[in-house]
């Protein structure tokens, strides 16, 4: 099976996004923090990304004190509450295969951790070395809890109201581990699965760091040069025994060590 393993490079990867009001509209940019794509015999797709809601710019706003004040509303509890969800995340859940470079996409779209399921298209232009792709995703706000000036819930408002959706225009460019390796000397690269269960940060934190030093230890390698990635996995999305583990975990499985 050829099977290609891509990583997003943020830095070069945008997402653009558009709010619409009674009045008019609002625009501006988000940033990706991370992801991957994994590309299995040129045609099944599975990936993820996560986008940084602490990094919300407006760009139609030129005045800075209202531009400021506007950023600081955006990241409020009346929207994305960036300070408690600092991360909202899109994974894809199934994909097939359209016209040339066209897939269409389902996934899970988690913002304030309300998970919603997204339909798409995605657009993907892929050499051995780089895949670039491209969607844009219409989020209805009111499915994650973002209720401010909603006709769903509040009533006379007029021409203060916000519309539900708002769009983002998604651009990925991402790079082939292979290819990394090849600008880092032998760099090792290590994906590491686990279940979602509430890991903090320190835990995380500790997780790559004893890893990194195996890595060291066993295989002589420069821990500067080792990247570590972890891939948080719903209960639905994992199988043992034969069921799903949150089947099993209503049965009274646990992952806990005993």
């Amino acid at each position: 099976m050829d099977t290609k393993n891509f990583k997003v490079n943020a830095e070069n990867s945008t997402i653009d996004w558009i709010g619409r009001k009674v009045t008019g509209a609002h625009n501006g940019t988000i940033g990706i923090k991370e992801g991957n794509f994994i590309f299995e015999e040129g045609k099944s797709l599975s990936g993820k990304f996560v986008i940084d809601t602490r990094s919300v710019k407006i760009l139609d706003i030129e005045d800075a004190e209202t531009n400021a004040q506007f950023a600081n509303h955006l990241a409020s509890d009346d929207f994305f509450n960036s300070e408690q969800f600092p991360e909202a995340y899109f994974e894809i859940t199934h994909t097939e295969p359209a016209d040339e470079n066209l897939y269409y996409v389902k996934g899970d779209l988690t913002i304030k951790d309300i998970t919603h399921p997204i339909d798409t298209s995605l657009e993907i232009v892929k050499t051995d070395n780089t895949a670039v792709l491209k969607t844009k995703i219409v989020v209805d706000r009111t499915k994650f809890n973002i209720k401010f000036r909603s006709s769903n819930f509040f009533t006379n408002l007029g021409d203060t109201l916000i519309y539900n959706n708002f769009d983002l225009n998604i651009h990925l460019v991402a790079e082939a581990y292979q290819f990394l390796t090849l600008k880092i000397d032998i760099m090792p690269f290590i994906k590491v699965e686990v279940l979602r269960e509430d890991l903090n940060r320190e835990t995380k934190q500790q997780l790559i760091r004893k890893i990194s030093e195996a890595v060291t230890s066993v295989l002589n390698k420069d821990p500067h040069l080792t990247h570590i990635v972890i891939n948080e996995i719903e209960d639905d999305n994992w199988g043992y025994a034969g069921e799903q583990v949150s089947v099993l975990k209503e049965q009274g499985f646990s992952t806990e060590k005993k």
